[in-house]
């Protein structure tokens, strides 16, 4: 999937130690850094971070506004390397809804799989949704 540089995207962190990770584009890669929260604030970047807000969507809303105004949002240190740094800029929230098919979808194809045409046509479900599963409109073939 290609995605311009400074789009984004927060997700559930592996880690025990944060709740959520970052996955960014830059020119080159898509890298990931984990979300922390010092104190009372998420940041990145330490506790004395340019961006740090109370909630994760004031965060995603407030770097947003910061790195349309100044081109980059944050400079992160690389990993283990203490001189450099990694320029961050964070302007697009990728969505879900953008690369993910809806659970409606998602089930109608789990049904299509799963049972034939006439045992579909059997089940006592009202009509519209009956005639949605049995649609061949957008089906992916095998």
């Amino acid at each position: 999937m290609d995605r311009p540089p400074g789009t984004f995207l927060i997700r559930d962190s592996a880690s025990d130690r944060y709740i959520f990770t970052v996955s960014y584009r830059t020119a080159d890669s898509v890298l990931h850094t984990r979300l922390p929260r010092h104190g009372e604030y998420f940041c990145l970047g330490g506790p004395n971070a340019l961006v740090k807000a109370h909630s994760l969507v004031t965060f995603v809303e407030d770097s947003i506004q910061k790195c349309k105004e100044r081109g980059v949002c944050l400079l992160m240190h690389k990993k283990d390397i203490r001189t450099g740094t990694e320029k961050l800029a964070l302007l697009k929230p990728l969505k879900r809804h953008e690369v993910l098919p809806s659970l409606k979808y998602l089930s109608r194809i789990v049904i299509r799989h799963s049972f034939s045409t006439e045992t579909i046509s059997a089940l006592p479900i009202p009509g519209s949704i009956k005639q949605y599963i049995l649609s061949t409109k957008y089906l992916v073939p095998n």
